[in-house]
């Protein structure tokens, strides 16, 4: 089996003390357990004060589709699931590079204390994948 290194990024601009992570189906994702999950480290803000989390390389099996999700720790302590019906989902398949990147969005909407992406956001109402 081939595998492949996996970089999560995502961007989300956090406020004091918040901490993104990554979990997923995958023992290097800490198999659905928050306690396990992916520290994501952010990078300096943009001129927008967006910052970029990332993930470290994760090694993963080439062609496997990952399902995944990302969390929210606040002062080191999980706070939420990123929630939405589904999961986000990558398949490392290109065998011209050995690294594979994915970049995600996370936006806050700061009127309502729940975080936006595409598809869902990160919030207390479900508690697990």
């Amino acid at each position: 089996m081939e595998f492949k290194m996996l970089e999560l990024r995502v961007t989300y601009a956090a406020k004091p003390g918040e901490q993104l992570y990554a979990v997923g189906d995958h023992p290097a994702l800490g198999c659905w357990d928050p306690l396990r999950a992916v520290p994501l480290i952010s990078e300096p803000c943009d001129a927008r004060g967006i910052v970029t989390w990332s993930s470290r390389p994760i090694s993963v099996p080439m062609g496997t589709t990952l399902l995944y999700k990302y969390l929210l720790y606040r002062d080191g302590q999980f706070q939420r699931w990123e929630a939405f019906h589904g999961n986000r989902e990558v398949v490392p398949q290109d065998k011209a590079s050995d690294h594979v990147d994915v970049f995600d969005t996370l936006s806050s909407i700061r009127d309502s204390g729940q975080l936006q992406n595409g598809r869902g956001r990160l919030t207390a109402d479900v508690p697990s994948a």
